[in-house]
């Protein structure tokens, strides 16, 4: 492993200990995952997409300047937490990028800060294992589909009007 990629766990570390995080509401309670891959804007025009999987951030990677020229091809290393993510980026160029950003745990939404103050968002939202999409972390228990015998207070389900007693 390269040496810039060594400070990523400890950056990672920090953001896992980091009061505000482990204060935060967690609406997705086995933490968000990326998609096969995680695309960011950053405010300074360029685009750059590394390839993931679960937590993982780790393969390819490409950066698009905002003169739409010449594309930087490199190989991203880290991951995320479930709250925070972590990760660098080694371009053939040899420049290497440090990105730390939070997950909206209401909506899965990336932000983070790069160490030279260029901001970026991820162009999608995570995903939250086990549920349906993104935006919903838990079953909708009240407007259950008509006809879904198994949904909570279907009748017939303990708790709804008309069940059998214990």
């Amino acid at each position: 492993m390269s040496r810039a990629f060594l400070a990523i766990p400890v950056v990672a570390l920090g953001f896992v200990l980091s009061p505000a995080v482990a204060n935060g509401a967690v609406d997705c309670p086995a933490g968000w995952e990326f998609g096969p891959s995680l695309k960011l804007l950053q405010s300074d025009g360029w685009n750059v997409t590394v390839a993931t999987a679960g937590r993982t951030v780790g393969g390819n990677a490409v950066a698009v300047p905002p003169n739409q020229g010449a594309l930087w091809r490199g190989t991203g290393e880290g991951g995320s937490d479930g709250m925070t993510v972590a990760f660098g980026v080694g371009f053939d160029n040899g420049t290497v990028l440090h990105y730390t950003g939070v997950i909206d745990q209401a909506t899965g939404a990336v932000t983070g800060e790069r160490p030279d103050g260029v901001t970026w968002k991820a162009t999608a939202n995570m995903r939250c294992p086990g549920a349906p999409d993104a935006a919903a972390t838990s079953p909708d228990t009240v407007n259950a589909p008509p006809g879904d015998l198994n949904a909570p207070g279907a009748p017939g389900t303990p708790g709804a009007p008309g069940a059998p007693g214990p």
